[in-house]
């Protein structure tokens, strides 16, 4: 039996190795933007990547193993294998600077998105902390502060949350 079912687990991952290698790369809008989405083949594997172009700066998204990625914006690692499945949810300009709000799926149904976000200015590059209440649907604008707002519904026994971003720190509740 154990033998049997590591011979469908084999087969599985054969056919999703092929399957995600036969994609051709494609172009997906999002708020603000276009990522261009691409499944190059990294040591042996099939690799999901992401690419954004804000300006003369490059975003890139990549899977770096099962479940984890990486985030290099302006050629500089920002994420080292960061747990969870990335994806770049919208990009919002707020005068010197721009927001980058990244989804990171975390759980599958139970707990489908959390987020990050990335602020990029000519003062450098900041990355916020891990939040959301799970809930993929979130509420983002650039408030009047300069900062980037984002409101998440509340999912399943998750409180809704509102949060914002801006100069390197993270707000609840604001």
């Amino acid at each position: 039996m154990k033998k049997m079912v590591w011979a469908a687990a084999v087969l599985v991952a054969a056919c999703v190795s092929v399957l995600a290698s036969a994609q051709a790369p494609r172009t997906e809008r999002i708020p603000g933007g276009e990522v261009r989405l691409e499944w190059p083949v990294l040591g042996g594997e099939p690799r999901f990547r992401q690419t954004h172009v804000l300006g003369p700066a490059r975003l890139v998204m990549q899977a770096t193993g099962l479940g984890e990625f990486s985030l290099h914006a302006r050629g500089r690692e920002i994420l080292k294998d960061e747990e969870g499945f990335g994806g770049f949810a919208g990009v919002y300009p707020a005068g010197d600077r721009t927001f980058v709000l990244l989804t990171v799926a975390s759980g599958g149904q139970v707990c489908p998105a959390k987020f990050r976000i990335l602020e990029m200015g000519a003062s450098g590059t900041a990355i916020s902390p891990l939040f959301g209440s799970c809930s993929p649907n979130p509420r983002v604008a650039v408030a009047e502060d300069g900062r980037l707002r984002v409101q998440i519904p509340a999912w399943q026994r998750q409180p809704a949350q509102t949060v914002s971003f801006g100069d390197g720190a993270l707000r609840q509740g604001r």
